[in-house]
């Protein structure tokens, strides 16, 4: 079985065909609010919800996109901005555009307003606090409606995406999915301790118990990526080395160790080309050991045995922005292409 992740319902793809119109390049979010343009008060779609504080890149939907270009009164907009590029769909607290221009990130940055209020509080100065109200000014309103019915119908995720930590990964923009789609666990690894292992963490069990017996997800996804420091330091820990919350956690991480230099076992591969380093490989195998962990928890198993529950497995390479799926039958992971836009 190729593995794939499930589309989108006819609903979501409704949805997500309405907020996508052709980018235009993003405008600074200062400014007092304005109201949503006349074009954009209709049910929006998800879209891509900002990746967790700390995370490098904030995702903008872009329909966000395209309601800031259609308030060209605002004087808190400038008809262009320096380096701007094709990538409007991201809104990076990092300024990620200087790869393509060379120029230096400080000509990049716009200038931080500072907005002075009572008792010294400065949120114009935290980039938490800028993106979150970037997020009310643009996106809040076409997003309410959507978000409305959410709470009035509840979470009907049809996938678990459990993933690692790194700021690098926001899910939501590498599937493009927005709320609802997704029950995502991240943790450091994208490890699923086995169970009965010793461990002072319930929580990724519980996830998994929550979304296959409560939410009734159809299909869980382990997702791993390249560079993982997770499995650096798994290749480079020491026997003897102190016992901090870290060591305790990348325990989980040891059969992937041992399935790698198993020689019972075929070593995971990607198609195409050679794992590039130690690193890789056990990136790659480590998503495989996960989901043979997945299989042993009760839920799944029960879930599996009715044929009413799928597994996946995911590889995504950071420096490449491309995406893997795991054919489990020959062991590889296979390059995702890219999809034709069927839209007219």
């Amino acid at each position: 079985m190729t593995a794939c992740v499930p589309a989108r319902t006819d609903d979501q793809t409704t949805r997500t065909a309405r907020a996508h119109p052709p980018h235009s390049p993003p405008s600074p979010p200062h400014g007092p609010p304005s109201p949503p343009a006349p074009h954009a008060t209709g049910v929006a779609p998800a879209p891509p919800p900002c990746s967790p504080p700390g995370a490098g890149n904030a995702v903008r939907d872009p329909a966000e996109v395209r309601a800031e270009s259609a308030a060209p009164g605002d004087p808190e907009t400038p008809s262009t901005e320096p380096g701007a590029s094709s990538h409007s769909c991201c809104r990076p607290w990092n300024p990620w555009r200087d790869h393509q221009s060379g120029a230096p990130r400080a000509q990049h940055a716009p200038a931080a307003r500072e907005t002075h209020h009572p008792g010294g509080h400065h949120p114009g100065g935290h980039q938490l606090a800028r993106g979150i109200g970037a997020f009310q000014r643009h996106t809040a309103p076409l997003v309410r409606g959507e978000l409305a019915r959410l709470a009035r119908e509840g979470q009907q995720p049809s996938q678990l995406f459990l993933t690692c930590a790194d700021s690098r990964l926001v899910t939501s923009m590498i599937t493009a999915s927005g709320p609802g789609d997704l029950f995502v666990v991240r943790n450091v690894g994208n490890l699923v301790p086995a169970p009965g292992a010793e461990s002072g963490d319930d929580s990724v069990g519980a996830a998994i118990e929550y979304a296959v017996d409560v939410l009734k997800v159809r299909s869980v996804t382990v997702c791993g990526h390249s560079g993982c420091g997770a499995m650096q330091a798994l290749l480079s820990a020491e026997a003897s080395a102190a016992q901090s919350p870290l060591r305790r956690w990348l325990r989980h991480g040891t059969p992937s160790l041992e399935r790698m230099a198993s020689t019972q076992e075929s070593p995971a591969r990607l198609t195409g080309r050679a794992p590039a380093d130690s690193v890789e490989q056990l990136c790659l195998t480590n998503v495989v050991q996960q989901l043979t962990h997945l299989r042993a928890h009760e839920s799944v198993a029960r879930r599996l045995a009715d044929g009413s529950l799928t597994l996946h497995g995911m590889y995504f390479h950071v420096g490449e922005a491309q995406a893997y799926l795991l054919d489990e039958p020959a062991g590889a992971f296979t390059q995702v292409n890219a999809l034709e836009d069927s839209s007219p």
